[in-house]
């Protein structure tokens, strides 16, 4: 449990009344992380989402042959962590904190249970979730806008491994809200 004061500034709990913070702060954990500290590693089904309470992590995307390319930094409020408790597929980036942070931790059992719940607070939390990934998929549109404008001539290309596995597709098991 946290305190659910933590979840004021967080925009993703901005509609919450304060039985519903508290219900969400109940179910999350406290970490406190050194800088380095790997919050999310690439490739793992491990953990659940996270709240950056305070603050810095950078989010790191290991590609073949042993390079990685900074994908950018997350600040103080922001959702991560999201999408593999919802899919199940691994990990997609690493995340490792930029100096001491404060997160709080949904464990992925109490994002199963707020995701596939019916009461107030659960679809509350859906709607929430909704939004960040939303504003998650603006913001990547509008990347590939501008990197779609930048002529070939100053683009860089990396040949990508094919995947070993394919992907499991875990849509037909999710129930509608």
């Amino acid at each position: 449990m946290i305190d659910a004061s933590l979840l004021h500034n967080i925009p993703a709990f901005q509609g919450f009344d304060d039985r519903a913070r508290l219900a969400v702060s109940a179910m999350m954990r406290l970490h406190r992380v050194d800088d380095g500290h790997v919050l999310i590693k690439q490739g793992s089904r491990a953990g659940g989402a996270f709240a950056l309470l305070r603050g810095e992590v950078r989010v790191v995307r290991d590609l073949p042959g042993g390079r990685s390319v900074d994908i950018g930094s997350l600040e103080e409020g922001q959702l991560f962590g999201l999408l593999s408790c919802i899919d199940g597929i691994p990990r997609g980036a690493t995340v490792v904190a930029r100096g001491n942070a404060l997160v709080g931790e949904v464990p992925r059992e109490a994002m199963g249970e707020l995701l596939q719940g019916r009461t107030t607070i659960a679809l509350r939390f859906q709607v929430a979730v909704c939004r960040t990934l939303f504003r998650e998929v603006r913001a990547t549109n509008l990347r590939l806008a501008e990197l779609a404008a930048v002529p070939d001539s100053e683009m860089q290309t990396v040949d990508l491994e094919p995947l070993d596995e394919p992907l499991e597709d875990f849509s037909g098991s999710l129930e509608p809200l």
